[in-house]
């Protein structure tokens, strides 16, 4: 007797029959972060901190001709009631990817946190335009975007492809009953943590419930043999070819540093980008490599046994 696959199986499933499919080659560069979290500044605001690392590193990759995806949870739209009050506190950020996405150059992934932008009608005049300060006329801002549950890498020199999604579906709270969870978080535990007490209920803060997430994704991939790119537990992972097939970018919100998952000309690695400082003691943002690089090419042909072993990943120069 059949029996029902789990809702988290069967969402990301669907997610993968629906998604649109982005070719990639190995003259391709993408960028990809998630769980931005991009709020009004106030006190609340955790994407406040890392700002000017998050503008620095997505001017740097804008200038280095790569594709930005954001994989869910850009705009923090439970806490905030207005997306208007975030871009209003990062007018910066938004230019900026205002500019990718004037180029072609920027896909928006819906996370549990930006639900609300899967309704078009929400996305049109939320996304379209945005007002800043006291100006009378609005800003282009993603005229005419449309907004993704997940979108499928098409890598074309061997035709892999990697399903990128936030990886909250089939969850009870954070997907079928988001409208309640969103009440929750509004007005419950944000005034919470106004005074420093976190949400033990949420996938980032809760250790258990994340290795459960995680745990679950992980089997996704492996029972249909499919690469899977996520964000939502705030937790970064790059697996090796031969491994698990799950990568996780990690977050923008973490207290020192925002981590992400570039795609460089048909190579894949985890990095990071914080302050730090040089040997005369000024502040500095640096890139650092944390996992990789490997060759997409590993994660889909089967790895040639030569006694040289050229098959071993090239190091980033």
């Amino acid at each position: 007797m059949l029996t029902r696959p789990p809702k988290k199986q069967a969402r990301l499933s669907m997610v993968l029959d629906q998604a649109e499919s982005v070719p990639i080659d190995n003259d391709s560069r993408l960028i990809l972060f998630s769980d931005v979290h991009r709020g009004d500044n106030s006190f609340v605001d955790e994407f406040a901190s890392n700002k000017n690392i998050f503008a620095y590193a997505l001017d740097y990759y804008y200038r280095a001709g790569f594709i930005y995806i954001e994989v869910g949870d850009g705009d923090e739209l439970i806490k905030n009631t207005s997306p208007w009050s975030i871009r209003s506190a990062h007018p910066d950020v938004f230019r900026i990817l205002r500019d990718y996405y004037l180029e072609g150059r920027f896909y928006y992934i819906h996370g549990n946190h930006d639900i609300l932008y899967k309704d078009r009608e929400y996305a049109a005049v939320n996304l379209s335009t945005m007002r800043l300060g006291s100006q009378q006329e609005p800003e282009l801002l993603f005229p005419d975007i449309k907004i993704h549950e997940g979108i499928l890498l098409d890598y074309l020199p061997c035709g892999g492809k990697i399903l990128v999604t936030h990886g909250h579906q089939g969850e009870l709270f954070n997907d079928h009953f988001w409208r309640l969870s969103r009440l929750l978080l509004r007005y419950i535990w944000r005034p919470l943590q106004m005074i420093g007490v976190q949400n033990p209920y949420r996938v980032a803060h809760n250790p258990d419930m994340r290795r459960e997430v995680e745990s679950q994704l992980i089997d996704w991939s492996a029972t249909h043999n499919q690469l899977l790119l996520c964000g939502h537990t705030h937790c970064a992972a790059l697996s090796s070819p031969g491994e698990t097939g799950y990568f996780n970018t990690g977050c923008c919100v973490h207290p020192r540093w925002i981590s992400g998952i570039e795609i460089d000309q048909g190579l894949i690695m985890l990095v990071r980008w914080r302050v730090e400082t040089d040997p005369k003691g000024t502040l500095i943002i640096r890139r650092k490599i944390l996992s990789g690089p490997y060759r997409l090419a590993d994660y889909f042909l089967p790895p040639a046994r030569t006694p040289d072993d050229e098959t071993l990943p090239q190091k980033a120069k």
